[in-house]
């Protein structure tokens, strides 16, 4: 699936690019950069109020329709020397001198801040209080939080961000939010040490600590499930939990065979299913197994799963095409000219009494004299040679 990125800067400035949704922010300033000849530099792209960085995915940007709307900023000659800067060695030990507008713009500091949290001390008190801004900070810098104002420690959906980068930050949410009981079921559910934060009074409560540990368990049960979705047969009381059988089947697409009925009934469930293992198509409700476009998508890639295609829907030809195609056996390699068995030695372990490829087509051949006399008929006397220059025991020698 593609995306259509309008962008829309001053002085007119206008550029359509047809972008897919796994490209970054750079991929986008790249292409502008090859239209345009706005440097990658000068650049700097906003969604609506926010920013985007380089290192940003378009995924992550809300869309409409399949359409990018976006901004361009021409960034000022200090902001560029800033942003070299930080790139550089000794940016950060610069920064604390560094005026205002460079402290207050999100995208220099996200830099600084994946470089080194401690230049976080220096950003501007707004980017501090942005739950947006510190959150990415956090993904590029765990230690980034330490610099969050006090605030943020209050706002429910920053301190559940926190916690899911490390439960220990769970610790500095606000006395309010760790005595609400809502809230800390919630954060039990994304992480079950985050109870050890809660208030005495939530932690004296036994059934409310029961209820927290059952979530716990339920995240403990989908990590496993993440692993080995097999794991499902194991997990009865949670096989209509779609959530669950969800991962359960990007795990190992035949644990569908364990899935409730009425997930097995669950379009969406199945191509999961099918998309990891095109055999689990043999543990779908029989309305699915003669749906089209799954019985297509299994067929694609292992047409072994003809097996439980109907067969009103294998007389279609596009479906029956599919699996034949997909059946279709491997063309054999050809075989090369010298096989294996002919390269190896066929005089090992032999004895070798004729020099193969010889000239000579005589059978006995002759030895060298300090084979011994008893090996060869030996010369007369007449014929007795001593080669010069050769020392050594004389052929017939007494």
């Amino acid at each position: 699936m593609s995306l259509e990125v309008d962008i829309r800067g001053t002085g007119g400035l206008s550029v359509t690019l047809s972008a897919e949704p796994s490209w970054s922010v750079r991929d986008v300033k790249l292409k502008v950069e090859a239209q345009k000849g706005i440097a990658l530099h000068f650049q700097a792209l906003s969604a609506g109020a926010r920013r985007l960085c380089d290192l940003d995915l378009l995924s992550s940007v809300a869309c409409q329709d399949n359409r990018l709307s976006l901004s361009l900023q021409r960034r000022t000659t200090e902001q560029v020397h800033w942003l070299s800067l930080l790139e550089g060695k000794t940016g950060l030990q610069k920064l604390e001198h560094a005026p205002e507008c460079i402290r207050a713009d999100s995208e220099l500091m996200l830099l600084a801040a994946g470089r080194d949290a401690e230049a976080l001390k220096h950003a501007h008190q707004r980017l501090l209080g942005s739950c947006d801004f510190m959150l990415a900070a956090a993904k590029r810098n765990g230690e980034s939080l330490q610099w969050a104002t006090k605030a943020l420690w209050s706002n429910h959906e920053f301190v559940l961000g926190a916690l899911q980068v490390s439960w220990r930050w769970f610790q500095s949410a606000s006395e309010e939010l760790l005595a609400d009981r809502d809230f800390v079921l919630q954060a039990a559910g994304l992480n079950r040490w985050a109870l050890q934060c809660a208030s005495e009074e939530l932690k004296a409560d036994k059934e409310f600590v029961e209820l927290c540990l059952s979530g716990g368990k339920r995240q403990y049960i989908m990590d496993q499930m993440r692993d080995d979705g097999l794991s499902l047969r194991r997990a009865s009381t949670l096989r209509n939990d779609k959530e669950i059988v969800s991962v359960a089947v990007n795990s190992k697409g035949a644990a569908l065979e364990y899935a409730a009925p009425e997930l097995q009934a669950d379009r969406s469930i199945v191509m999961q299913a099918i998309s990891n293992d095109p055999m689990a198509l043999q543990w779908a409700d029989p309305k699915l197994q003669g749906d089209r476009g799954i019985a297509v998508a299994a067929l694609e890639k292992d047409g072994r799963a003809a097996e439980w295609v109907p067969p009103t829907l294998l007389a279609d030809k596009t479906v029956s095409g599919y699996a034949t195609v997909a059946k279709r056996p491997p063309v054999p390699m050809r075989r090369a000219s010298t096989s294996a068995a002919s390269l190896k030695d066929p005089y090992k372990g032999k004895k070798v009494t004729e020099i193969p490829g010889s000239k000579s087509s005589d059978r006995t051949m002759r030895r060298p004299a300090s084979a011994g006399a008893g090996t060869r008929r030996p010369a007369s006397a007449g014929t007795r040679r001593n080669l010069s220059g050769v020392r050594g025991p004389q052929v017939g020698g007494a």
